[in-house]
């Protein structure tokens, strides 16, 4: 145990990382288009609390992707790149 004494770290057994647990391990792109997803979800609560109002499509794309739990690509997940134009026009502009 640390702190201990006679504890000899040198001892303890290494830890080991699961390559397939990190998120650095996807690809740039997937990770871009996962954050353009969540950037288009929260520009869509902010037009609803400042207007009332919002685009159906967009809505629609981020209350899908909640129930995509199994999905392997953000592809998957929102569908079709396509449906996250708005956020990646976002990231764009940023």
């Amino acid at each position: 145990m640390p702190r201990r004494r006679g504890h000899r770290p040198h001892r303890c057994p290494p830890r080991t990382i699961n390559p397939g647990a990190s998120s650095l391990s996807r690809p740039l792109s997937e990770r871009v288009l996962a954050l353009a997803g969540v950037i288009q979800a929260l520009a869509q609560v902010r037009r609803i609390a400042e207007t009332g109002q919002s685009d159906a499509a967009v809505v629609q794309t981020a209350l899908e992707s909640v129930f995509r739990i199994d999905a392997d690509t953000p592809e998957a997940v929102y569908g079709r790149v396509a449906n996250l134009a708005p956020g990646l026009r976002l990231l764009r502009d940023y």
